[in-house]
């Protein structure tokens, strides 16, 4: 039984919070639950957004669970769901700090619909400088494999 690394919602207000866990993209999961864990490092920072509130967060190792899932599990992850990096700097007076922001969505997503939701003013949340994000002049947004980590904001 393959272990997968989850994280969260830390959005006390969102319908998920405490109750469901999203999985996070790894490159070869593990068929025991990893001790120690060798990822992600202490270092490991990345803002990941949730789907269902909308709110992202900087998440670091603590915040990063494996749990147990079953081969279809995994499979149907593999399938159903697809990660975008969105790039950009924020645009808080005289700041400019870059910031990717990690979101998962469904199958068949396009980056022009993240675009679209990060452009909607439906998304909220506190940059790495300690801004609110407001929406900056420009975004750039990568689809990221589903089998490749999501790398730290300190690289």
């Amino acid at each position: 039984m393959p272990y997968c690394p989850c994280f969260y919602c830390n959005n006390m207000g969102c319908p998920l919070y405490g109750k469901s866990e999203h999985e996070l993209p790894f490159p070869t999961l593990p068929q025991i639950k990893p001790h120690p864990k060798t990822w992600p490092t202490d270092a490991w920072k990345a803002l990941l957004l949730c789907p269902v509130c909308k709110q992202f967060h900087i998440y670091t190792k603590a915040d990063i669970l494996w749990r147990a899932r079953t081969d279809e599990e995994t499979e149907v992850y593999l399938e159903d769901t697809v990660w975008f990096c969105a790039k950009f700097e924020c645009a808080g007076l005289g700041c400019g700090t870059p910031a990717e922001l990690h979101v998962v969505t469904c199958a068949g997503t396009q980056a022009e619909e993240v675009d679209n939701m990060l452009r909607s003013g439906a998304v909220d949340g506190t940059l790495p400088c300690d801004h609110p994000f407001l929406l900056p002049k420009s975004i750039q947004i990568s689809q990221e494999p589903n089998r490749q980590t999501i790398r730290s904001y300190l690289h």
